[in-house]
């Protein structure tokens, strides 16, 4: 309130000044006199409040929120990630709502228990950084109404079990998924050997060391995954 106070006496100054010197027949001698006063109260001004052109906060910014699945089968979960950064490195609080389901945790990465529901639902989420920075974000998650079932493999099938040294054998992931849900197939190679190439649910490995090798195939329809492996004989 005091420095309030001061400006405006300044400003109350320079205009009685003003006034003064115009009905004054010095006027020319007193002109320089009030451009010193005004160049004066000017600085004073800006000595009143020195930093009010300085941010003194910047609010945090979300970058994306992350779903970890795109389709979550009603009363089964997913995780939720809020990435989120302040250029001040404040400590940040994330505050989670929803419009359906049951938000489990607390932090930048939550669970979000969906509904029975099959429908779009709404999930938000805010970031403060406690010093009245915030910055919010939404993101619509939808339910099945169906449980999803995981796929199924058949059997894991070869060319040929036991092959020799630098000699290969194609091997074949025979699986499908109940829910008609397209699959991916992921090769490991679990001991000595080459796999020469995979593709899909088909692969070819190469002997390189005699003993017995196994393959795995992990089978996954973007929710459950399952896997299978095989024994190959290498003499």
């Amino acid at each position: 309130m005091g420095l309030n106070f001061l400006s405006k006496l300044i400003r109350l100054f320079i205009e009685i000044s003003r006034q003064l010197i115009i009905k004054s027949k010095f006027y020319n001698l007193f002109l320089p006199v009030l451009g010193f006063v005004i160049l004066t109260s000017c600085e004073s001004e800006q000595m009143v409040n020195p930093t009010s052109h300085i941010v003194k906060n910047f609010p945090p910014v979300i970058n994306d929120l992350i779903m970890q699945d795109s389709i979550v089968a009603g009363g089964t979960s997913t995780r939720i990630y809020c990435l989120a950064t302040d250029l001040d490195n404040d400590y940040l609080k994330y505050q989670w709502s929803t419009d359906g389901g049951r938000i489990d945790g607390s932090g930048p990465v939550v669970k979000w228990v969906a509904p029975t529901s099959s429908k779009y639902y709404l999930l938000r989420c805010k970031v403060t950084d406690g010093k009245g920075g915030s910055a919010s974000d939404s993101l619509r998650l939808l339910v099945s109404s169906l449980q999803n079932l995981p796929p199924i493999i058949r059997g894991m099938f070869t060319s040929k079990d036991t092959i020799s040294v630098g000699e290969t054998t194609t091997i074949i992931c025979d699986a499908y998924d109940p829910d008609g849900s397209p699959l991916g197939y992921t090769w490991i190679l679990n001991s000595p050997g080459e796999l020469v190439y995979a593709i899909k649910n088909i692969a070819e490995y190469k002997g390189i060391v005699p003993g017995a090798h196994t393959i795995s195939c992990y089978v996954s329809d973007n929710i459950n995954n399952v896997f299978g492996s095989k024994i190959i004989f290498v003499k």
